[in-house]
């Protein structure tokens, strides 16, 4: 019996340090590994810089931009055109070099262009049709500007899609929902055989009908990373996910502004005195780049912030005009843009980060 109990003595011994360990390592893991916003508090940046900002060639016959990407000498502008949806630009001159995407329904074609996936290993352009419910796919050359039709295919005809990201493995991240019909379910993963998982969570509101403004935030996706983030322009909330297994897990979560929003209107806008938060967005493999408003004026883009994928914010750039899409460089201190002038003329822009 003395030496059973002894021996029990022993392996309970080891049992509680290991237990202890696991628990001091789990602490540390929710501490340093994720960021978990439980309430509001106001941004707080550890350093304010400028911007150097030199326009690229002359304003762009084009509409409203939707999304752009570099490639090699390339921008690669997704923006509507009465012939063509996607726009080729060498990134020193602004010189149009080529275009792709005709407006339409064939093969290849797209009438209502929502989102834009970069994979960039692959060079490939993912781009997701609202109005047909297809992706299409594109194969750009960084050395020739050129993009090239490769593929495309269909998305469930059932449910309601807003945005489509794509991620390796053949996994989709849905903005909305394929079954039932829950108009807040914000996000739906699946593949070309199952849905795998949903997400509907909602931080803390004043009203359940504030909830559109995560319905109507801004995306984007990190393929090579399988993360996404997503920011509300209607108050300031920043969230980032992973999406590497069969569910959305939810990494980090930055609450500045909440949302409160104000239907009285048919125009939905803040409540009188509360802030904007987020306009656009852009993602590297270390950083999260987002046009930050932080005030009453929703036509404000003039403030370019930094978070890391933990949801911190690090730094804030100011810019001497409105930018409306953002794109990485070739450095962490690079990215290209498409400016706004008050004549809503749209332009390329390179934004050297001082």
């Amino acid at each position: 019996m003395g030496s059973a109990r002894c021996g029990w003595t022993i392996y309970s011994r080891k049992r509680f340090m290991f237990m202890r360990y696991s628990i001091v390592v789990i602490l540390m893991w929710c501490v340093v590994g994720c960021s978990m916003d439980t309430s509001y508090r106001e941004a707080a940046f550890l350093d304010e810089r400028g911007t150097n900002i030199q326009q690229i060639g002359e304003a762009l016959m084009l509409g409203a931009p939707i999304d752009l990407c570099m490639a090699g000498d390339y921008l690669f502008v997704l923006a509507y055109s009465p012939e063509y949806w996607l726009h080729v630009y060498d990134k020193k001159t602004g010189e149009k070099v080529s275009e792709a995407i005709r407006v339409g329904r064939g093969p290849g074609e797209g009438v209502n262009i929502a989102s834009m996936d970069f994979f960039v290993q692959e060079k490939c352009l993912y781009i997701f049709d609202r109005g047909l419910r297809k992706t299409l796919v594109y194969q750009i050359d960084g050395d020739t500007g050129n993009a090239s039709f490769k593929d495309e295919f269909q998305h469930p005809a059932d449910g309601v899609i807003r945005k489509c990201h794509h991620f390796d493995n053949g996994k989709y991240l849905y903005e909305g929902f394929l079954s039932g019909d829950d108009t807040f379910t914000r996000y739906t993963l699946s593949n070309a055989q199952n849905e795998l998982d949903t997400y509907s969570a909602y931080p803390e509101l004043n009203s359940m009908d504030d909830r559109y403004a995560f319905i109507l935030g801004v995306s984007k996706a990190c393929p090579e990373t399988s993360k996404f983030v997503a920011a509300t322009m209607f108050g300031a909330v920043l969230e980032c996910f992973d999406v590497s297994g069969t569910h959305i897990e939810p990494i980090a979560i930055r609450l500045i502004d909440k949302p409160e929003l104000d239907f009285s209107t048919s125009v939905i806008q803040m409540k009188a005195g509360k802030k904007y938060g987020f306009s656009t967005l852009c993602l590297t493999k270390d950083l999260i780049y987002a046009n930050y408003i932080n005030g009453t004026d929703p036509n404000n883009f003039k403030s370019i912030v930094t978070f890391d994928w933990h949801g911190r914010e690090k730094t804030r750039y100011t810019a001497d005009r409105n930018i409306l899409r953002i794109c990485p460089g070739d450095s962490p201190e690079e990215l290209f843009g498409v400016s706004s002038s008050p004549e809503m003329e749209f332009s390329l822009v390179r934004i050297a980060m001082k």
